[in-house]
């Protein structure tokens, strides 16, 4: 059985991660997957150990360099990973160009929009500057509903394991952590016996969008900067050592921010490299709710916290603590916008994701702009795992026990189709 996987973003790993994932599976099954890939994401995409192509550098429509890879593969069924980035980066192929393959198409639908999300707000592009980045995003998108005659399958985690339709388990059994490995990770870092190892991806996009605005209004600001600078005020009150590795495209964040926290900065790491980090991190942070990586490193054992700004005002809090959020504001007016995915937002248009989903409901949520309790609640998160307990695993592998693994639910979409 041949699968093509087609994979348009450029920017999103995550989406890339799960359809490496996904590839692995079949092959291991028997199946004979192939990765379609932008160019700067063919290398990483050949960890998955299975053959990939390449989109043109381009940045134009490749419907007919797709149709000609389809007819020199002649795959069984079509994959598209995922559904929504053909609305929400510059894409290389469009859907209609998909179904015309004339092959059977299922879409992986992580974020479950497959119904649809009309006017889903983009705040970064709301913001005073922000008209160079409307290149990219409006202010408001529209993800159309997923056609009836495409198939949605629906990755556990992040997406919901009570959805029947399409739900798969999208990892096999927890890996395992080797502890010398995960010290000799440790050491490489310069995490010392009574340090912390914190690992927070970032979206490189979503630094250089700021860089694009601060340039626009002339603000000179340094968004990343201002962040690290934020979040090493949080850990500081953690009272131990802490090393903060940032894992992502984009220029360095290097350098320690004072004698307590320690910043560092890696490129996008090969699978098995980014999962050793993971194992060997005390703590993941993320600030965004639907991070495939949050739910890997809960599998491993290691505690996550997202931080999120849930709405409402910032409240009040130490004064040197406000001041470096009162150069937000005043570098950047209006960037302590709530959010679920930063820089998005996305709070009410992720309800179907959010909701009677067990892992979501149990993942820790500290208040990103409020220094004190953010740092209150990573510690109680940190004690707990120190007693054995990590939030969101017991529920994560109860959720995923009674569905289908990838091959499975690949099978199962394609017999339907038959």
């Amino acid at each position: 059985m041949r699968i093509m996987i087609v994979c348009p973003g450029r920017f999103s790993l995550g989406e890339l991660h799960n359809a490496m994932l996904l590839a692995g599976q079949l092959r291991r099954a028997g199946m004979s997957p192939l990765l379609v890939v932008a160019p700067q994401n063919a290398a990483y995409a050949s960890a998955a150990g299975v053959p990939v192509r390449e989109f043109a550098p381009r940045l134009t429509r490749q419907d007919a360099q797709l149709a000609a890879i389809a007819r020199e593969f002649d795959p069984d069924g079509v994959v598209l990973a995922d559904h929504h980035l053909l609305t929400l980066e510059p894409a290389p192929v469009t859907l209609d160009g998909l179904r015309a393959l004339g092959r059977p198409l299922a879409a992986v639908d992580s974020l479950a929009l497959g119904a649809g999300a009309p006017g889903m707000t983009m705040e970064i592009a709301r913001l005073p500057g922000a008209e160079a980045v409307r290149r990219w995003y409006a202010p408001r998108i529209d993800i159309p509903p997923l056609p009836e005659d495409v198939t949605p399958l629906r990755p556990v985690p992040v997406a919901p394991p009570n959805r029947t339709d399409g739900a798969f388990r999208l990892y096999d059994t927890p890996p395992v952590v080797d502890r010398d490995r995960a010290l000799a990770v440790r050491t490489a870092h310069g995490v010392g016996e009574d340090g912390l190892l914190v690992v927070f991806p970032k979206s490189a996009w979503a630094s250089t969008a700021f860089d694009y605005i601060a340039k626009a209004t002339g603000s000179r600001c340094d968004h990343r900067g201002l962040f690290r600078a934020w979040l090493a005020r949080i850990l500081r009150r953690l009272d131990r050592p802490v090393t903060v590795v940032g894992v992502g495209r984009g220029p360095a964040a290097s350098g320690p921010a004072d004698d307590a926290v320690r910043f560092v900065n890696s490129a996008p790491l090969p699978l098995r490299d980014f999962t050793e980090l993971l194992g060997a991190a005390d703590l993941f942070l993320t600030d965004n709710i639907t991070s495939c990586a949050m739910a890997r490193a809960t599998l491993l054992g290691t505690p996550a916290v997202a931080l999120l700004h849930e709405g409402g005002t910032v409240p009040p809090q130490d004064p040197a603590d406000q001041a470096v959020l009162d150069a937000f504001e005043e570098h950047l007016p209006g960037v302590l916008f709530p959010y679920a995915v930063f820089p998005y937002g996305w709070r009410a248009e992720l309800a179907p994701l959010l909701t009677g989903n067990p892992f979501l409901d149990a993942v820790a949520r500290a208040p990103v702009y409020h220094a004190a309790a953010a740092a209150e609640r990573i510690a109680e998160v940190l004690a707990a795992s120190g007693r054995g307990r990590v939030p969101g695993r017991d529920e994560l592998l109860a959720s995923m026990t009674h569905l289908p693994d990838g091959p499975q639910a690949v099978a199962a979409w394609l017999h339907t189709r038959r």
